[in-house]
């Protein structure tokens, strides 16, 4: 891979940097095994080889990489196009996760 063309693991770094950011306590330790997960497909897409690593066709890496970016809140809400009302809208599932934390930690 050229240095100057970016990676995934790079961009994905740039996405935890931001998430983790907006984030109120400690993101990468609050969510370190999805955290290391993602790292890990990240890595595996950056190999040069892909999408014939190890001798298999993958199909599916790209698929779980994008899952985890959507549970771990790395993805926009909404898109410009469903703004527009022509698009789905992400899944929500990382602020759900984070409410409940914040009503557990209230309710001691």
């Amino acid at each position: 891979m050229s240095a100057s063309i970016p990676g995934v693991r790079q961009g994905l770094e740039k996405s935890l940097k931001a998430r983790a950011a907006s984030y109120e306590g400690s993101f990468l330790t609050a969510f370190a095994g999805p955290v290391a997960v993602i790292r890990k497909l990240a890595d595996f897409l950056d190999d040069p080889d892909w999408p014939y690593v190890n001798g298999k066709f993958d199909n599916v890496t790209p698929a779980k990489f994008l899952d985890y970016c959507v549970q771990l809140g790395l993805v926009p809400e909404q898109s410009a196009q469903s703004k527009a009302g022509g698009g789905s809208k992400s899944i929500p599932a990382l602020s759900q996760l984070d409410a409940w934390r914040a009503k557990k930690a209230q309710s001691g």
